[in-house]
C-alpha cells in the first residue's frame, strides 16, 4: 500500500497568494503540498529583495496511518542560487513522531527516527533560513522558484521530486493599494464614494430581517467604477456583473452569489423593489474579497444611531515599476535655435541626413494636423537644405508616394503611360530605377532590391540589373553579403556579383551580417545561432531567438525562457530577464539613415487578483533592465540629445542624457537630432477654427 504524506508550508517574507501544488509521487510515498504564505502581497521589488528568507514553519502531515517510516529521510533544496543557512541538529517530536532536523551544505535535512503506524500524525519544523545573497533571486513577472525533496525509505531507496512549485515567488509586486470608504446613509438617495456623493435612484433601506439592502447596480458602479457592468435575466430572476475577469451572478430566486460559477457565502435574503435588485450589505465582504479586494473583520460596520452603514477596503493595483530609476528632469532649457523658423508653408517634414530634408505639401485638404499624413500624386515635394532653402521641387502630378531611398535617392511609386510601377530617382529628379517593378527596396552599398512578377533581384545607381531577378526573397546587402531566399524555399548568401558565398540551405531563415555575423535559424531543431561570413557556424543554434550584433554584443533566449546579452563566441555576458519572449523596441521604426537602439523588450501576461490580467512590458538595455521613463529618453538619444516630453507644459523638448533640460520644452513633435540637426512642430487653430502645423528645423547646440 502507499504511504501519503501531506506537506503544508508557512513561509515569512514569501511572496505569493496561496497556492495549491500538484502531489509529487514517490516509490512508496506520495507527497501532497500546499503553501500558504505569511504575508498578502505577490512579490517583492527588485531593490527591496531579502538577503535572506525566513521558513516559518514546515509541516510534514499524514494524510494515511503509517505515512512516516522509522529512517526514512527527506532532504530538502531550493531551487535556483538559494540555499538553506547552516543549523545544528535538533529532535523535533510530535506524538509518536521523532525525527532529526538540521541544514547543512545548503540543504535541510528530515530524518524519521521513530514513528506510530497505526496514527496519523504531523511534524512541524520551525525558523529555517534560506540564503538569499548575491543575486539568487532575481525579479520579474512569473518567476517563481520551486522546492525540491530527496526522499530515502528505510530500505535507501531515493527518488527526487519538485513538492512545491511556488515556493518562492520573485514576481512584480501588487503593491499599489487604495484605501476606499463607501458610506450609506439608509433612507436616502445617496451615498459617499469617498468624498463624491453619488446619486441613487433607490434608496437603501432596512429589511424585516434587519439587513441594510444596497440597490446592486448603483453600488457596484460607486464601488468599482464604470468598468463594472450589469445585466438582468427577466425570467431566470437574476442578475449578472461583469466586472475585469469575472462573471459574478446574483439569483433572486435562488438567493445564491457566484463568481465564475463557484457559490459565495450568502447572508440574509436578496429582494426586487422598485425594479431595482437589493442585496444585504454583510454580503459584500465576500463579494470584494473574491475579486481581489483587501478586507479585514470590521471593515464593515453599521451605526445604529446615525443608520449611517460603511464599508471600507483596499484596491490592489499592479506595479511594475519594480523600483527602477527614471530620468530625473531638472533646469529649464535654453530657447531652441532655428535654421529654418517655423512655418504652414509645408505638410510634412522628412530628414534625409547631412543636413537634407524632404519636404512635403498636400494637396487638396491640408490642415489635417499632427499624426495624419496623406501621400497623394497631387502632392508637391521638394529638396530642403537645413536653412529651408528649396533645392529640387517634385511636381509631377503622378507620384503616388516618395520617401528616401538611401544614398541619395528617392524611392517612387509613379503612374506612367504604361500603368504604376516602383522605382527611384536622385535628388536631382533624375530616374535611377525605372518605374516598372512591383517593389524597390532602399539603396544599401551600392545596391537596391528590385522584384517583379519572375522573381527578386538587385540594380545598381545606373538602374542596370547586376544579379538576375532570380529569387523568391532578398535583403539589402549588409557587410558586402545578400541573403536570398531561392525559389526552392532555401536560404544563400551571395556576393554582389551575384555568387553564392555561403550555402545557407540547411537553415530554415537567415539574417543579414552585421558586425561580422549572421542569425541563422536550424532546419531541424528551429533553435538560433550564428555564422560568419565563410559560413561557420560560430555560436550553435541553441537559442529560442537571437538578435543582431551590435558592439560586440547581442540579445539571446535560451530553450528554459532565460534572456542574455551574449558575445560573439557565445559567451553570456550577462543575464537579462525571464520572459517567454524578447523582442527589440522600435527598432522597426528607424528609418535607413538612422542608428538601431539596440534596446529590447518583454512582454508578459500577469493575472491580477481580481480575476483580470495585464499586459505588462518591461524594457532593457544593453547593460540592465530600465524604467519606461528611460527607455523614453534613450530611444531618442541622439548626439547627446533626445526629445523628451514634459508632462507640466505639455510639450516636448530636448534633454541630455542624465535628464537636464537643454532645449526648453515648447513644441507638439520633436524629431531625433540627425547630423546636427532636427525636425520640430506645432499644431496651431486658424482663424476659421481649422487645425494646421507648423514646421521648422533646429540646430543641436552641441555642434
Amino acid at each position: 500500500m502507499k504511504k501519503i504524506i501531506g506537506l503544508a508550508l508557512v513561509a515569512g517574507c514569501l511572496a505569493a497568494m496561496p497556492v495549491m501544488a500538484q502531489a509529487a509521487e514517490f516509490p512508496a510515498v506520495d507527497i501532497a503540498t500546499k503553501c500558504e504564505y505569511a504575508n498578502g502581497h505577490t512579490g517583492f521589488k527588485k531593490d527591496d529583495r531579502p538577503d535572506e528568507i525566513t521558513m516559518k514553519k514546515l509541516i510534514l502531515t499524514e494524510t494515511e496511518a503509517d505515512g512516516f517510516t522509522a529512517s526514512a529521510k527527506f532532504v530538502f533544496t531550493a531551487e535556483g542560487k538559494m540555499q538553506f543557512a547552516e543549523k545544528e541538529k535538533t529532535v523535533v517530536e510530535n506524538g509518536s513522531v521523532k525525527a532529526e532536523c538540521y541544514a547543512e551544505e545548503g540543504k535541510l535535512i528530515v530524518q524519521i527516527l521513530a514513528a506510530d503506524d497505526k496514527k496519523q500524525e504531523a511534524l512541524t519544523l520551525s525558523d529555517y533560513t534560506l540564503d538569499a545573497e548575491n543575486g539568487a533571486l532575481e525579479v520579474g513577472s512569473g518567476v517563481h522558484y520551486g522546492l525540491y525533496a530527496d526522499y530515502a525509505d528505510a530500505n535507501g531507496k531515493t527518488e527526487r521530486m519538485k513538492v512545491v512549485e511556488n515556493f518562492v515567488d520573485a514576481n512584480f509586486e501588487i503593491s499599489t493599494r487604495t484605501n476606499w470608504v463607501i458610506t450609506i446613509p439608509v433612507g436616502e438617495d445617496y451615498i459617499y464614494s469617498g468624498a463624491d456623493r453619488v446619486t441613487l435612484d433607490t434608496p437603501a433601506y432596512l429589511s424585516k430581517s434587519g439587513y441594510t439592502m444596497l440597490p446592486l447596480r448603483t453600488f457596484m458602479k460607486a464601488a468599482l467604477g464604470e468598468k463594472s457592468q450589469m445585466a438582468w435575466d427577466n425570467e431566470t430572476k437574476a442578475a449578472t456583473v461583469v466586472w475585469g475577469g469575472n462573471l459574478i451572478r446574483f439569483s433572486i430566486k435562488e438567493n445564491t452569489i457566484a463568481k465564475n460559477g463557484k457559490d459565495l457565502p450568502v447572508w440574509g435574503k436578496m429582494e426586487v423593489k422598485d425594479g431595482r435588485v437589493f442585496v444585504p450589505l454583510r454580503n459584500w465582504s465576500g463579494i470584494l474579497q473574491s475579486i481581489g479586494y483587501l478586507m479585514e473583520e470590521g471593515d464593515i460596520t453599521w451605526d445604529s444611531t446615525t443608520r449611517l452603514a460603511t464599508i471600507r477596503a483596499v484596491e490592489q493595483k499592479l506595479d511594475t515599476s519594480n523600483n527602477l530609476e527614471k530620468p530625473t528632469l531638472s533646469g529649464k532649457g535654453a530657447q531652441a535655435s532655428y535654421t529654418m523658423a517655423l512655418t504652414t508653408q509645408y505638410d510634412e517634414i522628412e530628414p534625409l541626413g547631412d543636413g537634407y530634408f524632404l519636404a512635403q505639401k498636400y494637396t487638396g485638404e491640408t490642415n489635417v494636423g499632427l499624426g495624419v499624413s496623406m501621400g497623394g500624386r497631387e502632392n508637391v515635394r521638394y529638396l530642403l537644405d537645413s536653412k529651408g532653402k528649396v533645392l529640387q521641387t517634385y511636381d509631377t502630378g503622378t507620384d503616388n508616394y516618395m520617401e528616401d531611398g538611401g544614398e541619395r535617392t528617392f524611392l517612387v511609386g509613379r503612374n506612367t503611360e504604361n500603368g504604376f510601377g516602383n522605382g527611384a530617382i536622385d535628388w536631382e529628379g533624375n530616374t535611377v530605377i525605372p518605374f516598372v517593378y512591383l517593389y524597390v527596396d532602399f539603396f544599401s552599398e551600392g545596391l537596391a532590391a528590385v522584384s517583379d512578377k519572375n522573381g527578386t533581384g538587385f540594380v545598381n545607381r545606373n538602374g542596370e540589373v547586376v544579379i538576375p531577378l532570380q529569387f523568391e526573397e532578398a535583403k539589402p546587402f549588409s557587410d558586402g553579403l545578400a541573403v536570398v531566399k531561392k525559389k526552392d524555399g532555401t536560404y544563400a548568401y551571395i556576393d554582389k556579383t551575384g555568387k553564392v558565398a555561403i550555402d545557407a540551405s540547411k537553415y530554415s531563415s537567415a539574417l543579414p551580417f552585421y558586425e561580422g555575423l549572421a542569425m541563422v535559424r536550424s532546419r531541424d531543431t528551429h533553435k538560433a545561432g550564428f555564422i560568419d561570413k565563410t559560413g561557420k557556424e560560430v555560436i550553435p543554434c541553441q537559442y529560442r531567438w537571437a538578435g543582431y550584433f551590435r558592439n560586440g554584443a547581442t540579445y539571446a533566449s535560451d530553450a528554459e525562457g532565460k534572456n542574455w546579452l551574449i558575445d560573439q563566441t557565445g559567451k553570456k555576458l550577462k543575464w537579462i530577464a525571464d520572459a517567454e519572449y524578447l523582442v527589440y523596441a522600435d527598432d522597426r521604426m528607424t528609418k535607413p539613415n538612422q542608428q538601431k537602439n539596440g534596446m529590447a523588450m518583454t512582454e508578459e501576461i500577469v493575472n491580477l487578483p481580481d480575476g483580470d490580467h495585464e499586459h505588462v512590458r518591461r524594457y532593457f538595455d544593453e547593460t540592465v533592465e530600465i524604467s519606461y521613463e528611460t527607455y523614453l529618453l534613450k530611444k531618442g538619444l541622439s548626439e547627446g540629445l533626445a526629445p523628451y516630453w514634459d508632462a507640466t507644459a505639455k510639450k516636448y523638448g530636448y534633454v541630455n542624457e542624465s535628464g537636464t533640460w537643454v532645449i526648453a520644452p515648447a513644441f507638439d513633435a520633436a524629431e531625433r537630432f540627425q547630423d546636427g540637426y532636427a525636425v520640430v512642430a506645432n499644431e496651431i487653430t486658424l482663424a476659421d477654427g481649422t487645425r494646421d502645423v507648423e514646421w521648422g528645423i533646429i540646430q543641436n547646440p552641441n555642434r
